[in-house]
């Protein structure tokens, strides 16, 4: 009798990690896919999207899971130590679960959480949302707002230039993107002031709230109002996790409490392992990938042969550090940083960066990137 281990969510750690899984595992044994979705996205390309009208970003299941990797489109509602269980009623027993189900993240990014199938519908929406407004605002002043701000400048930098068209950014801190240990104060500078020579206006260490009463305006640290017909919360990235009766399973946040070798901390059988967004990991992103899908695919492979005698590796990830970053403003402009063994964080020249991602966003290369893993 073979092992059947179940992958929920097909986004792009969950749907790497089935085909990885299944590539180690016996003729006899399955991995069974579930997801609420017919394709993945590439999140880093998606700031692009409304803009573009492009949609490389995007790719159908089919095209990028293994044949052998049994597709099952559905919604869990519920899962315990042994199974899942579907919005249609059915129940799927496993040795072995991989929760891969990521975060809801706000609008103008989402996830298929929100929009399902149907995002070419969702993202053009939201570029006629963005052309029809003449006063914009964003709660928030982290990496996905500066970026989306970046690709929207590029392409309506006249009208904003002009006052035609208003954009603000509202920020807790006195520079943008978060305030953390990843991001060099240099490079956090470096981008606020790009944004500081231009007409967008920025509101640092501020708060932004929206009553019900009045929709149509933001009101900044209590007092100030300001316009807006359209307004983006980039704040509260909400984990996406089914409903269990597992013990402590989240922390305080809703993330899901797991070790680097992506067991789950709370799970006494040590037969459910959790990766991506919905993890606890402080660091959240695609540069571990090549790491994160071998080391998530040996440890499941190693738990069904030696069940909880299992030598288990540890991932690598980011911890308190300085990271490399590159933030794209637009196709033709960004900034990024490195970190290198004794010398320290450098800012990259900007056209280094304008040429390896800022350019196309890794839509051409994005694929193989995360599946050839």
């Amino acid at each position: 009798m073979g092992k059947t281990v179940v992958v929920v969510g097909a986004g792009l750690t969950g749907g790497a990690s089935a085909n990885s899984i299944k590539r180690k595992l016996g003729k006899n044994d399955s991995v069974k896919l579930i997801t609420t979705s017919d394709h993945v996205g590439y999140f880093p390309a998606l700031v692009r999207v409304p803009f573009s009208n492009n949609y490389d970003a995007f790719a159908p299941l089919s095209e990028v899971i293994d044949e052998d990797v049994e597709i099952i489109q559905g919604r869990v509602v519920y899962f315990n130590e042994s199974s899942v269980s579907l919005e249609n009623g059915e129940v799927i027993e496993f040795d072995a679960l991989v929760i891969a189900t990521g975060s809801k993240w706000p609008n103008p990014i989402s996830t298929s959480a929100v929009y399902g199938n149907d995002y070419k519908g969702f993202y053009k929406s939201e570029g006629e949302k963005i052309k029809n407004a003449n006063d914009i605002v964003f709660i928030g002043g982290g990496f996905v707002n500066v970026e989306f701000v970046g690709e929207l400048y590029h392409i309506y930098k006249d009208d904003i230039e002009s006052g035609k068209k208003r954009v603000s950014i509202i920020q807790n801190s006195d520079k943008l993107l978060p305030d953390s240990p990843f991001y060099t104060d240099k490079f956090r500078t470096k981008i606020t002031q790009w944004f500081d020579e231009t007409e967008i206006k920025l509101y640092l260490k501020s708060k932004g709230e929206i009553t019900e009463s009045d929709k149509g305006q933001v009101i900044i640290n209590g007092n100030q109002k300001i316009k807006a017909d359209l307004i983006y919360i980039g704040i509260g990235v909400q984990p996406i996790v089914p409903k269990n009766e597992i013990s402590e399973l989240t922390n305080d946040k809703g993330f899901i409490r797991t070790n680097k070798n992506f067991k789950v901390k709370a799970n006494s059988k040590g037969n459910i392992f959790a990766i991506g967004d919905v993890t606890d990991f402080q660091y959240h992103g695609v540069q571990k990938l090549h790491n994160w899908i071998p080391t998530i695919a040996s440890n499941v492979t190693s738990y069904l042969q030696d069940g909880s005698n299992a030598k288990l590796i540890d991932a690598s990830t980011f911890e308190n550090e300085n990271i490399p970053a590159g933030v794209s403003l637009g196709p033709n402009d960004g900034f990024g940083q490195y970190p290198f063994p004794l010398i320290g964080t450098v800012i990259l020249p900007r056209f280094l960066i304008a040429m390896a991602k800022s350019k196309d966003l890794f839509v051409s290369s994005w694929r193989k990137m995360t599946y050839d893993n």
